[in-house]
């Protein structure tokens, strides 16, 4: 099987003769990699709201229910706002 450098190599590989690690492959111009660096970083309401998902997504996957994320997050939010935190 060719080797795709998705796993670390075993002990050993380099001396039945796997290439050694070269660190990471330059993007080249036009690929997914070099689109992906030229997008621009996201913004704090990005990560705001990401988390506020990943929170709700959490919580509904541990079997509560939406109205009792949304409490939760109400009272996440009312903590963080009488401790004088932004967000």
């Amino acid at each position: 099987m060719p080797d795709d450098r998705t796993t670390a190599p075993r002990s050993g590989d380099q001396a039945r003769g796997a290439p050694a690690s070269r660190g990471p492959i330059p993007a080249r111009p036009g690929s997914d990699q070099a689109h992906a660096a030229a997008r621009p970083a996201l913004t704090q309401e990005d990560i705001r709201r990401l988390t506020l998902y990943k929170w709700r997504y959490s919580l509904e996957s541990c079997g509560f229910t939406t109205d009792q994320v949304g409490h939760l997050l109400f009272l996440k939010w009312l903590f963080a706002a009488s401790a004088g935190v932004r967000g």
